[in-house]
């Protein structure tokens, strides 16, 4: 799951200096009358967790119908991951909680 953000569809998520762990998610809405899928209506989430081998953090994007032109996971719910964990980052490295060490092992 590291290899997703670092490497994979999550990129939008990588945060150098880190080692998060996460996986992306994009599915089709099901037609709420019956009988298949929704035409351009799409439901996109990451699910993430840092550090990686020692999780102090876990989040969960879920968007519910993101533009139809431009709706993976890797392009709408990773960025919004990035920021999140950059926040949170921050906060606990100012409150003493999390050492940049801490976050990259």
């Amino acid at each position: 799951l590291e290899q997703v953000v670092s490497k994979g569809v999550g990129n939008n998520a990588f945060i150098e200096g880190y080692h998060i762990a996460g996986k992306t998610g994009t599915a089709q809405k099901a037609n709420p009358k019956g009988g298949g899928y929704e035409t351009d209506k799409y439901f996109s989430s990451f699910a993430g967790m840092a550090p990686a081998n020692n999780p102090k953090i876990t989040l969960l994007v879920s968007i519910d119908e993101p533009n139809p032109v431009n709706y993976y996971a890797g392009q709408v719910s990773a960025p919004v991951a990035k920021e999140l964990f950059n926040d949170i980052f921050s906060y606990m490295i100012m409150k003493g909680q999390l050492s940049l060490d801490k976050a990259s092992n």
